[in-house]
């Protein structure tokens, strides 16, 4: 009898090489769900099934803003049935909130750059936390690829675009965030990129080296 696998994705070309993979294992039967494409009855249980998460929290940049919230959804009610979940559904929502990856970071001990939350990024509430000549960066809480992350060198500059007439609210001023809350954080000289590390069951799996350009 074969093991079924429901994979949930927003993204088939990151997909294609785990599709390419499971094509190999005869003994599995795949089923794929686009996320933020498939609608499932809560009213019955789940398929018995593994469910693999391999949504992203770029979605929305690839046309599939609302995959993260259906997948947290798909990713409950499989979970309160007990079937087995790789990335469950706490995945999903740290990796799709840098506010909520700062607290873990936090809790952890784990070095950050001074951060704020807001729906609405102010002059006022960047200067009480960075003080008044403080180089910052704004972004999405929800993002990826640095898409819409900007650098501004000084409260002062901020408050020129804030107040020029380019925009009356953040998303018009940053770029309209997906979830609606912007994260500001202190920025932090160029080091020649940022190294990414990823663990799977507590055990380092790789590293690697990026290279992100801000916009000013």
């Amino acid at each position: 009898m074969s093991k079924k696998v429901i994979v949930l994705h927003d993204n088939d070309k990151w997909y294609a090489p785990m599709r390419e993979a499971l094509e190999a294992h005869p003994d599995l039967s795949v089923e794929e769900w686009v996320a933020d494409e498939v609608s499932v009855d809560l009213s019955q249980p789940p398929p018995l099934a593994v469910f693999c998460n391999r949504t992203s929290s770029g979605a929305h940049v690839h046309g599939h803003a609302h995959s993260p919230d259906q997948a947290e959804v798909i990713l409950a009610w499989a979970e309160a049935h007990d079937r087995p979940v790789i990335n469950p559904k706490i995945a999903v929502q740290v990796g799709c909130s840098k506010a909520l990856q700062c607290v873990l970071a936090k809790k952890y001990g784990i070095p950050m750059p001074k951060t704020i939350c807001s729906a609405n990024p102010t002059p006022e509430q960047i200067r009480a936390a960075f003080g008044e000549d403080s180089a910052f960066v704004v972004k999405p809480d929800r993002g990826g690829s640095g898409k819409d992350v900007i650098k501004f060198e000084s409260v002062a500059a901020f408050y020129q675009a804030y107040s020029s007439g380019e925009a009356s609210c953040p998303a018009g001023l940053l770029g309209a965030s997906p979830n609606g809350l912007y994260i500001v954080q202190e920025f932090l000289p160029h080091t020649g990129g940022i190294y990414r590390a990823e663990f799977v069951d507590k055990r380092l799996l790789y590293v690697f080296h990026i290279q992100v350009g801000l916009k000013h």
